[in-house]
């Protein structure tokens, strides 16, 4: 009977690791590295992965914020800030889409919650997020 080799490591090596893992995860998330790190596995790349997301914010006007979701784990998200692009108005007040099309923005984790109404929020970046139904969102820089 063999049995298997095991080696002993003292905290120095795990943190070697653990700044390996973080370095690998920094180029990921804000460097926007692609494919995602091995950490990020396949399965965290379906379920809500490529939907669209919006916040709306602003003091005094209205704000919208929209990012796609790049992977998908059971209590986050990563999340990809994207563009918007006006669909009606006149710059001070009218309604955007999500560019799809527009280049990848930061990169940041939001926080997953399901509400009792069964919606889905994320909490990151200073926002509240909910998923895009693909209407366009009205703006408005002059309240």
């Amino acid at each position: 009977m063999s049995f298997p080799n095991i080696d002993l490591v003292d905290s120095k090596r795990v943190g070697g690791w653990c700044a390996d893992i973080a370095a690998e995860l920094d180029r990921y998330f804000n460097d926007g590295e692609t494919p995602a790190p091995p950490i990020i596995a396949a399965e965290h790349l379906s379920g809500l992965t490529g939907r669209i997301v919006v916040a709306s914010d602003g003091y005094d006007m209205v704000i919208n914020y929209f990012a796609r979701i790049v992977a998908d784990f059971p209590y986050e998200v990563v999340l990809e800030s994207i563009e918007s692009e006006e669909t009606s108005g006149d710059g001070q007040r009218g309604t955007v889409i999500a560019s799809v099309n527009s280049a990848p923005g930061l990169r940041f984790t939001a926080f997953k919650n399901s509400w009792d109404d069964g919606t889905v929020h994320f909490w990151g970046g200073g926002r509240l997020y909910s998923l895009w139904d693909g209407t366009p969102q009205h703006f408005d820089y002059c309240d």
